[in-house]
C-alpha cells in the first residue's frame, strides 16, 4: 500500500465534535487500533479560526507542518484527526472540503444542556467562571452557539455527501460501545473486530469543583492573551499557563457528573424551549428521532471521555487487538 503521508489528499477522516461528548475516549481508542493512526495530541484545530490555539501547544502555520503531525504513521494506516470544536466553526467544513474532498466526517452529538453543563463545569476547573451555570450562561450566552447542532452542521453536509459523515447520538454510542464502535470501524473501512480495552470504561471529569487560586490565575492570564493589545507576547502568555506534563495524565476515573442537578428547571425549560426548533430540523436532517433530548435530565450521567497523557508510552495497550483472523 502507498505511504498515505506522500499523497497530497493525506488525511482520510476527521472528528469535529461535539465537545464534551466522548472526544477524548474516542481518540484513545482509534490510537490503539492498528489500521489508524489518530496524532497524540487533539484539539489543535488547525482549519478552524473561531478558538484560539490551545495554550502551550505548539501553533501550526501551514498545511505542511499540519502534515508533519502524522509523520511515523505506518504505510497501511489510515490517517484521521480529532478537534472537537471543529464543527462550532462554519468556515472549516469548506476549508477541509478543499484541501480533502474525499474525506470522512465523524460527529458525535449530546444532549446539548448536557454538553454545555459537562463543558461549563469541565472550564471552571481550569480557569475563572461564573459561580453557577446560570450566571454563566448570563455572562457568556455566545456559549449557546455550541448547542444548535443543526446550524452547525449543516455546512459539513453542504460540503461533503451524505454517505461520508458518520453522526452517532452520545446517549445511544455510549449506552453499548461493543456494538457502536464497530459500526463506526465498518464507515471507517477498518477492521471492526478491534476490541479496546477501554470500551464499557465510564469516566467522569466535569466535578464541578471551583478552580484552585492557580486555576483562577491561569484562567485571567489565558483572557488577558486573547486581547488585541497582547498580541506581540501571546505565545509567551499562553506557554506560561500551560499545564506541566504530569497533570495531563488519566484523572478521577470512574467519576460521576450530576448534571440534572446543576440547572434550575426553570432555565432548563426555557433553554429547552429555544433549542428545541433546532432540534427539530436536525431530527429532519439526520432521520432520527431524538424526543429523549426533549424529556428532564436524568438524575445521573456520565462523561464518557478520558485525559490522556500526550506521551504514547501512557496510553493503554490492547490485550487481544484482533478477535478472528481477519487482519
Amino acid at each position: 500500500m502507498p505511504d498515505m503521508l506522500a499523497e497530497p489528499q493525506f488525511l482520510d477522516f476527521v472528528h469535529i465534535g461535539g465537545p464534551r461528548a466522548g472526544s477524548a475516549w474516542l481518540s484513545a481508542v482509534l490510537r490503539g487500533h492498528p489500521d489508524v493512526f489518530v496524532p497524540p495530541a487533539k484539539d489543535r484545530g488547525f482549519f478552524g479560526d473561531r478558538y484560539p490555539a490551545r495554550p502551550g501547544f505548539a501553533r501550526i502555520g501551514s498545511l505542511e507542518d499540519y502534515r508533519r503531525r502524522f509523520e511515523g504513521a505506518p504505510s497501511n494506516a489510515i490517517l484521521g484527526d480529532v478537534s472537537p470544536f471543529h464543527m462550532a466553526d462554519p468556515n472549516c467544513a469548506a476549508r477541509l472540503g478543499r484541501h480533502f474532498p474525499d474525506l470522512k466526517v465523524v460527529a458525535i452529538l449530546r444532549q446539548p444542556l448536557d454538553m454545555l453543563v459537562s463543558l461549563y463545569r469541565h472550564l471552571r476547573r481550569r480557569e475563572r467562571r461564573a459561580a453557577t451555570f446560570e450566571a454563566e450562561i448570563e455572562a457568556r450566552p455566545h456559549l449557546l452557539d455550541l448547542a444548535y447542532y443543526h446550524r452547525l452542521l449543516t455546512p459539513w453536509f453542504d460540503c461533503f455527501p451524505r454517505e461520508r459523515i458518520f453522526v452517532g447520538i452520545y446517549e445511544d454510542f455510549f449506552a453499548d460501545e461493543r456494538r457502536s464502535l464497530p459500526d463506526l470501524l465498518r464507515f471507517l473501512a477498518v477492521n471492526d473486530r478491534f476490541r479496546s480495552p477501554l470500551i464499557g470504561r465510564k469516566v467522569g471529569l466535569s466535578t464541578g469543583a471551583p478552580p484552585s487560586r492557580i486555576g483562577r490565575l491561569r484562567g485571567d492570564v489565558l483572557r488577558l492573551a486573547q486581547s488585541p493589545v497582547m498580541r506581540p507576547v501571546r505565545g509567551a502568555l499562553e506557554t506560561l499557563c500551560a499545564e506541566p506534563a504530569p497533570l495531563r495524565g488519566v484523572r478521577r476515573r470512574f467519576a460521576t457528573d450530576h448534571l440534572a442537578e446543576t440547572i434550575d428547571p426553570a432555565l432548563r425549560r426555557d433553554l429547552m424551549t429555544r433549542l428545541t426548533p433546532d432540534i427539530r430540523r436536525l431530527e429532519g436532517l439526520l432521520g432520527r428521532d431524538l424526543a429523549r433530548w426533549r424529556e428532564p435530565a436524568p438524575a445521573l450521567a456520565h462523561d464518557n471521555v478520558v485525559w490522556l497523557d500526550l506521551r504514547p508510552r501512557r496510553l493503554p495497550a490492547p490485550t487481544s487487538s484482533l478477535q478472528g483472523t481477519d487482519a
